[in-house]
């Protein structure tokens, strides 16, 4: 069975609590939401300012978090510095997180880094999926394969945007 998820990148000028309302409206059962900033972009993120709000709303219209976005997996990143964001993302309820090796030209790095963020991810009952996009290092499905096959983790998947 598949089930469909709202992606905040497809309506990104609205807050996270309006998201859900949309989904709601449109009978999607799943959101997608930020709780982690993709570099340096402006976009709708879940806070803990409104953390609240928006886990009222997903009570109130039962909608729920399946996948939160974005850990990107870069040159600089720490991966413990994801934790508060992982964090967060359990609290909501959480049960993935994508990751995304757009900029890392060191696969064994940018492999260590995804695992550190898995095991990271599994202490919070959640899986990693990674995201294959064709401008990055890990450019298609079959990268993607190699790439959670390779990171030894149990804990990963594999998210396609079909757009």
């Amino acid at each position: 069975m598949t089930t469909l998820s709202l992606d905040h990148l497809t309506i990104f000028e609205t807050s996270p609590p309006e998201l859900i309302d949309i989904a709601a409206d449109l009978d999607v059962p799943l959101v997608s939401l930020w709780t982690q900033l993709p570099l340096q972009a402006d976009l709708p993120l879940v806070t803990r300012a409104n953390k609240a709000e928006t886990l009222a709303r997903m009570r109130d219209t039962g909608i729920k978090l399946g996948n939160m976005e974005c850990f990107n997996l870069t040159p600089e990143v720490v991966a413990e510095e994801f934790r508060p964001a992982v964090e967060l993302g359990a609290e909501l309820g959480a049960t993935s997180l994508v990751a995304i090796n757009a900029w890392d030209p060191e696969r064994n790095r940018a492999l260590d880094n995804f695992g550190k963020l898995c095991r990271i991810a599994a202490e919070y009952g959640m899986n990693a999926n990674v995201e294959f996009i064709s401008m990055g290092k890990v450019r298609t499905l079959a990268d993607a394969i190699e790439f959670i096959t390779d990171s030894g983790e149990p804990n990963v998947g594999i998210t396609i945007d079909f757009l």
